[in-house]
């Protein structure tokens, strides 16, 4: 959205033009002493500023729910991709565990196998 030489207001600063403007953050030079501020973009229209003509307050609100609608959305998918990455991470612990405890087993079984006897050798005289 365009918004170089927008007028907006602010409660404290009163009205001003935006002069600049990048991705993230926007320059607004306010008509009384306090020169220029910069304010995050867009989100300072949430709570700071707000455009003087209607239409285009409508457009940032708009805009900044679009923001938000996107961004709830990739948190949702992280989410649940987390929550099937802990599920995986789960399933393959418990399946060392088994290992682990089938080999415990057989171990404890081989230890627990009375040792072959042994038969002594007699030698008979020559």
């Amino acid at each position: 959205m365009n918004v170089i030489n927008e007028r907006v207001s602010h409660r404290k600063f009163g009205e001003g033009t935006i002069v600049k403007h990048d991705d993230s953050l926007i320059t607004v030079n306010f008509d009384v002493k306090d020169g220029e501020m910069k304010f995050v973009y867009p989100y300072g229209f949430e709570t700071f500023l707000e455009f003087v003509n209607p239409d285009t307050q409508r457009g940032i609100i708009s805009e900044i729910r679009r923001i938000r609608d996107r961004l709830e959305l990739e948190q949702r998918m992280l989410a649940e991709e987390n929550e099937k990455r802990g599920e995986h991470q789960q399933k393959l612990l418990l399946e060392q565990k088994k290992d682990a405890q089938k080999k415990s087993a057989a171990a404890r079984k081989a230890a627990a196998k009375p040792a072959a006897k042994r038969i002594p050798i007699v030698k008979q005289g020559i």
